[in-house]
């Protein structure tokens, strides 16, 4: 009989410890999709100031009497040339007449937006499963 009672007894107290080790971990689980989530909303940030500095770069490629070689639009140009080679790489240039139009800093700030905005959804999506886990932990 004893026993029998010190085995539900250490069974009850194993199954205690089990359950507060899944909620500690759920917890840690969450705070860890939560740093995450605050990764993500950097990385947005950095892919927003991206985009501005590609567009600033599209516009003053426009206009012939603004030189590329002046201090921030040097700075500019320096920051956009790997990845916007890289898109040219895959684009060529399209042709009006006689007149070539690039269309490769167009395509490469829309895959810059539609980055961005998967980093929003994902960011979302992590800020979510964290509410879930921690709610969950709480119980």
């Amino acid at each position: 009989m004893q026993k029998i009672i010190k085995k539900f007894i250490g069974n009850f107290i194993i199954g205690i410890v089990k359950e507060e080790v899944n909620r500690i971990l759920m917890k840690k689980t969450g705070t860890f999709l939560i740093a995450l989530a605050e990764f993500m909303s950097c990385i947005h940030a950095a892919l927003k100031f991206y985009k501005v500095l590609c567009f600033t770069k599209m516009v003053f490629d426009l206009l012939p009497l603004v030189s590329p070689y002046n201090w921030p639009l040097s700075f500019v140009k320096m920051a956009t040339l790997p990845y916007l080679n890289f898109c040219k790489s895959f684009i060529p240039m399209l042709r009006f007449g006689n007149v070539p139009y690039d269309v490769s800093i167009l395509v490469g700030l829309e895959i810059l937006n539609v980055l961005r905005k998967f980093s929003i959804t994902f960011r979302d999506f992590l800020l979510l499963e964290a509410k879930k886990l921690i709610e969950k932990a709480s119980y």
